[in-house]
């Protein structure tokens, strides 16, 4: 299995501080390479924490949109319920709906179709 680049800079580093602590590989001396991994350290802790605030804020954003859809349904439910305004009122009209007066029956007449001659 393949060890992910953090497993791998451990590794790395306590082996070198067990077996080598004095040795200089590259340049660097192993408290040197512990210094160049602490800004991916960092990085990686900060994109952890922005997910886990993306996280909050998705489920604060889904309790607000439920809590939206049922304000909404009261307004509208209100708004069908008031004398002045009603099912068949212009404002009813201006949300969305399709006004009382405005439905049709639900009859549907078949118009009589010419009779087309078939040409060859």
């Amino acid at each position: 299995m393949s060890l992910s680049l953090i497993e791998k800079t451990d590794e790395v580093l306590r082996a070198w501080e067990n077996l080598a602590p004095e040795a200089t590989f590259s340049g660097l001396t192993v408290q040197e390479f512990r210094e160049t991994s602490q800004p991916l350290l960092e990085i990686r802790e900060r994109i952890a924490l922005l997910d886990q605030q993306r996280q909050g804020a998705k489920a604060a954003r889904d309790i607000a949109e439920k809590e939206m859809v049922i304000n909404l349904q009261l307004i509208v439910d209100s708004i069908k319920g008031a004398k002045e305004y009603g099912k068949d009122s212009e404002l009813y009209a201006a949300i969305g709906y399709v006004t009382r007066s405005a439905r049709q029956s639900g009859w549907i007449r078949k118009k009589a179709q010419p009779e087309t001659a078939l040409v060859k």
